[in-house]
């Protein structure tokens, strides 16, 4: 096809932005880019001629834009300078045709990205735009491209422009004045950024200031459907960096600021102290001490009167930037060079800087003075962002308080001042901290290092001062922890000594606030001296652990709050290598003692919080311990099953709490290995399971082990759990050490049949879900689960009740296999599993297939276990099952209806809450009649999803409200057995929920009943009901009122 036509199909069609349009746009873009690129454009110009000197505006704008939409979309290397000289020569002859403008700058933002645009090129650029366009008579879109346009120019020809500096700046100011849209702004504002980084201003001072400072403050606000994302913080962000760009701007922008600093206007207030801590290291002292009284006086006052948080913490760190600006040495501490400066000295009366602190310092004073305390806290956040400003500022503010404050502490004996004479000292410990706290080296210059005894003494004592004044004690246990943290400020002995103070809060006080905090020192110690605290802290939680639940009770702090803190210390990689053989021995310990299955299981549990946490945060020492603390557990699990049921250690081990916690455990390590280190963990563990050689585990002369056995004794079975879950999170790479899988899972499900043991049916279930679910598919894959399930199906359809129910088990386990892949056999199987519904439940409980198919199982089945998984595939079932589930109900008697029903409460408990919201309308009436259902968990998932249907979409249960009360209150009557406690609190927030949701008329002909209703569930047994019906009533009173 020639350019002439590609050219004629463009101009004929209607508008340059249509679809049309676009189009053939595009087409002829690939015309041009096939071949010689730069000749194909010469015949295009050819084609375009008469279109481009046309004497319609409107089709020589249409041509031109064709033009430089090609342009936008060449490759720029094809393009010698020649050639891109004469383009730039045609665009610029034309910069004066107004009906072309937009077109011609879309060309030029093109051409000034080529590699072939020169420096001659660029100065003819700049200087027909500044002289043809009147940018701010042109539409945003238009102003943008010009923006666009000056943007390359500086980023590609800077240097070059530098020839026309004075006209290009006055230039640019010119284009740039009564910009309004926020979308030009953002280039505009980068823009003068590099204008006055790339240019000499010193003539054009004043006008680049004027069109910048004009919308100081920024006082634009989004529209709510605004779809370009530009927000006001982002506008102020680029406005505040344009200021601080020079210090040339400080002697126009100083004054305005100050006089913005006492604006009325909150936003403009904080606009001010913000852009004065950004612009302050940039415009220096000479410019700011002239202004320096009144700029600390507008921030002070600020920061002792503020009534808004966010205005007193910018006006903080205002003066903390203001501050620096004056020092000295401020200018090394902002550019990271503090530490290679010899120490100043302190200042006399005479030094400048003493002079510009010297009204603030005194009113500091003054306030430290204060017997009444009323601004103390204000006080020490000014002395604290002061004297973090530099190590000149940190030793005169610390020489001009600190003698004060040590004389206060000293002279009262008030727990009160005490404390504020602490917080005091805290924060020049804080500036200390920051100005020589980040390496050992810095720490030895500190002004607080002269006494340091005496301040580790004072933070001490008032740690362990045995008053009721709380606040005193976490006063002295913060200032002990910031000592430590201040880096070489403390020799090791003092860090033990101070480490020692807070454990002593763990093993022996009971203050939940003193607990915590000093829980939260050691936590924020050890990343910075890990080994010290495990030292110290480890091996005192953990021998502070009782022995038993009778020794226990004559210690003041029991088991669960120990391992509360293990917990949250345990993770740390050097912590952790300390703390597990520890715990273990712990454990084996416990184990051993009669009567303590839970406290074995709360370590257990520890151990699991630990192991998660690691895994979440992707520590490299998880995988390693997994031949100590899984091998371990699963030998100690398998001696005990091993051995007679009625020990202690089997009793502790072997029950399904514990056994699901060392299964999630060993889980959670075994899913961070790689294939090669999986492989080699699953074959001993087949060895020992499968094969029954439990020599591997050091066990010698050992009975017979073989849990996947029939006849296998039930402890043995109970392994099977722990077996299940390694297995189950295998990588699909990771090949079973077996002859044949399917085989092997055919033993399995013959096992689980016959099997009267729930816990060692679902861990087979959890088996064989897991591995179909990761095979490859091929014939023998497709054939195999043909056959499972037609045998299975004819189990469920023809054998005995037992083996019926536990072949159902495993059918729905194969089809969450099958559909969480989206195969279509899968879905074949969920069709018998819906005709099943018609059975009743004392023959078939086929409802709860239902739940297995969506439910989230922690142990098999999940992301973290390498499942195949479509990310609709609970989309798509519920969209399958619905229709079906709905006829079923519509079209069955009651007792059979019911089965359909308990299948699609099922469903919407696991189903994704946008699902739910989409199709619950006509579902809010078969959810008020699951609530009559005998199945509590089922109640409880249904009025949670009342709850929450009743926060997001209250009007589709509006239209239910006469229905929907009753059955809710009749969920509280506590004749009913039914009816748990979980179902009545939960009965009760949704309850609590409607008052807020729905509309007043609607709800308050129904008010009275309710509130009498309620006060029937105000005298309920159980106190988690009761305090729901306090909350709940009160919100049905604020319906009367």
């Amino acid at each position: 096809m020639t350019f002439d036509k590609l050219v004629t199909d463009y101009m004929i069609v209607t508008g340059s932005d249509s679809s049309e349009a676009m189009q053939a746009a595009d087409t002829v873009v690939q015309a041009v880019n096939q071949g010689s690129i730069q000749q194909n454009l010469l015949q295009l110009i050819q084609a375009m001629g008469e279109h481009l000197t046309s004497d319609d505006d409107a089709v020589r704008a249409k041509a031109i834009g064709l033009l430089s939409y090609t342009l936008s979309n060449l490759d720029a290397s094809s393009f010698n300078e020649t050639a891109v000289s004469v383009l730039t020569n045609f665009y610029c002859d034309r910069l004066s045709d107004k009906s072309s403008v937009s077109p011609i700058l879309e060309g030029l933002v093109a051409l000034t990205g080529f590699a072939s645009f020169t420096s001659a090129n660029a100065v003819q650029v700049a200087n027909r735009l500044f002289e043809n366009v009147q940018v701010q008579h042109q539409l945003q879109v238009t102003r943008h491209l010009a923006y666009r346009v000056v943007k390359n120019l500086i980023e590609h020809q800077g240097t070059a422009l530098k020839s026309i500096n004075n006209a290009f700046v006055f230039g640019y100011c010119q284009m740039m004045d009564g910009e309004k849209d926020p979308r030009n702004l953002m280039i505009a504002f980068e823009v003068i950024r590099n204008v006055i980084a790339n240019f000499d201003v010193t003539s054009h001072v004043e006008d680049l200031f004027e069109v910048t400072f004009c919308y100081f403050p920024i006082t634009f606000k989004a529209p709510p459907d605004d779809p370009y994302g530009i927000t006001a913080d982002d506008l102020k962000v680029s406005l505040r960096a344009c200021l601080a760009a020079t210090p040339l701007f400080a002697k126009f922008a100083v004054p305005l600021i100050l006089e913005k600093l006492t604006s009325t206007s909150g936003s403009a207030k904080k606009d001010a102290m913000e852009t004065l801590g950004v612009c302050a290291p940039v415009y220096g002292a000479a410019a700011l001490m002239p202004s320096i009284h009144e700029l600390l006086d507008a921030l002070k006052i600020e920061i002792f009167h503020s009534s808004d948080a966010s205005l007193e913490d910018a006006a903080v760190e205002s003066m903390h930037q203001l501050v620096r600006a004056i020092c000295p040495d401020g200018q090394l501490v902002a550019h990271g060079q503090q530490q290679q400066q010899p120490q100043q000295q302190t200042g006399g009366s005479d030094d400048p800087f003493i002079r510009a602190m010297k009204p603030l310092m005194d009113e500091c004073c003054a306030n430290l003075k204060d017997p009444d305390a009323k601004n103390l806290k204000q006080t020490g956040r000014i002395l604290r962002a002061s004297a973090s400003s530099s190590d000149y500022a940190c030793r005169n503010i610390v020489s001009a308080v600190l003698p004060l404050v040590l004389h206060n502490y000293k002279e009262t004996d008030l727990a009160t001042r005490k404390k504020a004479m602490l917080d005091i000292l805290l924060d020049l410990f804080e500036a200390s901290r920051t100005v020589y706290g980040t390496t050992a080296d810095n720490a030895q210059g500190s002004p607080l290092m002269a006494q340091k005894d005496r301040f580790f003494g004072m933070f001490e004592s008032a740690l362990m001062a045995s008053n009721e004044y709380n606040n005193l004690r976490l006063c002295g246990l913060h200032g002990l922890k910031v000592m430590i943290l201040h880096a070489g400020y403390l020799s090791p002995n003092e860090v033990v000594l101070a480490i020692q103070s807070f454990n002593r809060i763990l093993l022996e006080e009971s203050d939940a606030d003193l607990r915590a905090a000093a829980l939260n020192s050691l936590e924020a110690i050890a990343q910075i001296d890990a080994a010290t605290v495990a030292d110290q802290t480890v091996p005192a939680l953990i021998n502070h652990l009782p022995h038993n639940a009778m020794e226990e009770q004559q210690q003041v702090i029991g088991y669960p709050p120990l391992l509360y803190a293990i917990k949250a210390l345990g993770p740390q990689p050097t912590l952790f290598k300390t703390a597990l053989p520890y715990l273990l021995e712990k454990l084996d310990q416990v184990c051993e003692q009669d009567g303590e299955t839970d406290y074995a299981q709360a370590i257990m549990a520890t151990l699991l919080d630990i192991i998660y946490i690691k895994a979440t945060q992707q520590h490299d020492d998880l995988v390693p311990s997994f031949d100590a603390l899984v091998w371990h557990l699963v030998t100690k699990v398998v001696a005990a099953a091993l051995g007679n049921e009625n020990t202690a250690e089997a009793k502790a081990l072997l029950t399904s709490d514990m056994l699901e916690t060392i299964a999630i455990t060993a889980a959670t390590i075994f899913q961070k290995m790689d294939a090669a280190t999986q492989k080699q963990n699953v074959d001993k563990l087949f060895k020992i399971f499968v094969d029954g050689d439990v020599s591997v585990l050091g066990l010698a002369n050992a009975p017979v082990f073989a849990p996947l056995k029939p006849d296998a004794p039930v402890a043995q079975q109970l392994t099977v759990l722990v077996f299940a879950a390694i297995v189950a999170s295998l990588r699909k790479d990771v090949a079973l050490p077996v002859a044949s899988v399917h085989a092997f899972l055919n033993e399995l499900i013959a096992l689980a049949i016959k099997t009267d043991n729930a816990l060692l049916l679902k861990s087979l279930a959890r088996i064989v879900g897991s591995v179909l679910n990761k095979q490859k598919q091929d014939a023998d894959y497709t054939t195999y689960i043909q056959t499972a399930s037609q045998q299975l199906e004819v189990i469920i359809s023809q054998g005995e009740r037992s083996q019926s129910q536990n072949a159902l088990t495993i059918y729905a386990w194969i089809t969450k296999a099958l559909i969480m892949k989206t195969q279509a056999i899968g879905y074949e199987l969920v069709d018998k599993l819906i005709q099943w519904c018609v059975l009743p439940l004392d023959k078939l409980k086929t409802p709860v297939a239902f739940d297995v198919l969506l439910e989230e199982d922690h142990v098999a089945l999940n992301k973290a276990c390498f499942a195949s998984m479509s990310i609709l595939y609970k989309q798509r079932l519920f969209s399958f099952c619905l229709p079906k589930l709905m006829n079923g109900i519509e079209s069955n008697q009651d007792d059979i209806k019911h089965n359909y029903l308990i299948a699609l409460s099922y469903l919407l408990k696991n189903v994704p809450k946008q699902i739910l919201l989409s199709e619950l309308p006509p579902l809010v009436p078969l959810l008020i009649l699951a609530l009559s259902l005998p199945d509590s968990t089922l109640k409880v998932s249904t009025l949670e999803s009342f709850t929450m249907v009743a926060i997001e979409a209250p009007d589709v249960i509006s239209r239910h409200v006469q229905s929907l009360l009753p059955a809710l209150l009749k969920l509280l009557d506590t004749s009913e057995v039914i009816n748990s406690m979980h179902v009545r609190v939960a009965a009760l927030k949704c309850l609590g929920q409607l008052p807020g949701s729905l509309p007043r008329d609607m709800i308050m002909p129904h008010t009275a009943y309710v509130i009498k209703q309620l006060a029937k569930s105000l005298d309920d047994r159980k106190r988690l009901v009761r305090r729901e019906a306090v909350d709940c009533r009160s919100k049905w009173f604020t319906v009367t009122n």
